[in-house]
């Protein structure tokens, strides 16, 4: 590791060190190398190798935690009863939408950081600004719980409100086990993985005051209150003014979306009959009289029917009478807090950003794109003294240039580490058949670039 990724390393240490202060008299570790991997859906298990240490987490051990040598575990729990930080544990392993997870808090405008568990559930963090009373943390985080429906077996840290009560063995595995490379990582919008550097700044961004906790364990829903009828378990009647609704939008639509239109309604009927004994058979009559009237056929109809109806009935949630509506979603701008652009290379490629090259043909845009993924691959240096590249993986998508004679030879020859780039060839459809870019079916071992 070269002086500047190491300072970087140790900054992030010393941060995530004050972030995630707690316990001073013990911390938690296990032995990462006895881990057998889980079938999925299952709890990592860590039990014959946890144990207790009697001493505080260090700066030291934090090091030692982004490098992925010593899992730490940590409580929020200080000896003053008193807390820095809280977390709701989800022990969901399978079927967790971790975007869905995030999107809901967003909704609620919770100040609340998602991060994926080792076992791949979701921790939710609540960092304070100032110290707050174990007492005042736990009853807002089990309002929190109620808040977003989860269930009322959901574990929260702090676990007990007194330092007298506080069980040594009560610690919470931190997140970025091994740094960027890890498995514990922070969400962002549509379930994508944060870098460390995100997350930190993230989470220093989101520390709450004082005042806001009593906020967050009596202000009420504004999405349940603004929509009342969804507090109700949906039921026969409600699928039959939704259905009404919502059938003629197949009759109404144009002829190129009378397709998608059909799998989207499919699609949510069966959503709703995972949740209420609707009568399918009627929904599918009526559904199939719109699809002739538009003067399409059977041949059509019964293959897309089948499918959306048996997928929405994996999904269930069903859309409720008025979700359909669209509102505009508006904060002031007092409520955003300045934040620091974040770069990759600095004044030039921002993380999380969208940056675009362009120019006219020939001029090497492809040939700077390599010699850009080859720092990243590498943790090289940029051109013109700008610093260093933070060491990561990199995606290629490319419609034009061929892998074998065009693309891992530039990477070669810029010095990039090919173990470390993954190449996006084409998907695999339902059919079993992969499909290149643009959907075109790949005949060959390659996709045939078009």
């Amino acid at each position: 590791m070269n002086t500047l990724a190491q300072n970087s390393h140790n900054d992030y240490a010393s941060r995530l060190f004050d972030l995630f202060a707690g316990a001073e008299t013990h911390h938690g570790t296990y032995d990462h190398l006895q881990v057998v991997a889980p079938e999925p859906g299952e709890k990592v298990e860590i039990k014959k190798s946890a144990r207790t240490v009697k001493s505080g987490p260090t700066l030291v051990l934090w090091q030692r935690q982004l490098a992925g040598e010593y899992p730490l575990g940590v409580s929020p729990h200080r000896a003053n009863d008193t807390c820095v930080w809280g977390v709701i544990d989800v022990d969901q392993y399978s079927d967790l939408s971790h975007a869905g997870l995030f999107e809901r808090i967003e909704r609620e405008k919770l100040p609340l950081v998602v991060c994926r568990s080792k076992s791949g559930g979701a921790h939710l963090f609540l960092f304070m600004a100032e110290p707050a009373p174990t007492a005042s943390m736990r009853d807002t985080l089990e309002a929190i719980v109620k808040r977003l429906n989860l269930p009322s077996k959901t574990e929260v840290f702090p676990k007990q409100k007194k330092a007298s009560e506080v069980d040594s063995t009560s610690w919470l595995n931190m997140p970025y086990f091994g740094g960027d490379e890890s498995d514990r990582y922070a969400v962002k919008k549509g379930g994508l993985g944060m870098s460390l550097a995100e997350f930190l700044r993230v989470a220093e961004c989101k520390k709450s005051a004082l005042t806001a906790l009593v906020d967050l364990a009596t202000l009420r829903s504004k999405a349940a209150s603004a929509m009342p009828a969804a507090a109700a378990a949906p039921t026969v009647a409600e699928f039959e003014q939704w259905f009404a609704d919502n059938l003629p939008k197949l009759k109404r639509a144009v002829p190129k979306d009378a397709d998608n239109c059909l799998f989207r309604l499919a699609r949510d009927v069966g959503r709703w009959a995972h949740d209420v004994d609707i009568d399918e058979d009627e929904a599918e009559r009526r559904t199939r009289s719109a699809w002739h009237q538009r003067g399409k056929s059977d041949d059509d109809f019964d293959q897309p029917w089948r499918y959306n109806l048996a997928k929405g009935k994996r999904l269930g949630d069903p859309p409720r009478v008025g979700e359909s509506r669209v509102l505009p979603v508006s904060r002031r701008l007092s409520e955003f807090t300045i934040a620091p652009v974040e770069w990759l290379w600095t004044g030039r490629i921002a993380v999380g950003k969208l940056s675009i090259i362009a120019g006219h043909p020939g001029l090497g845009k492809s040939q700077l794109t390599m010699h850009i993924a080859a720092k990243v691959t590498t943790g090289g240096e940029w051109p013109f003294d700008e610093g260093v590249a933070r060491q990561g993986r990199v995606l290629v998508l490319s419609a034009e240039d061929d892998p074998a004679d065009t693309i891992l030879p530039r990477l070669l020859a810029a010095g990039g580490d090919p173990a470390s780039v993954t190449v996006l060839e084409a998907v695999r459809a339902k059919d079993g058949e992969l499909r290149s870019e643009h959907g075109h079916r790949r005949s060959g071992p390659r996709a045939r670039r078009r």
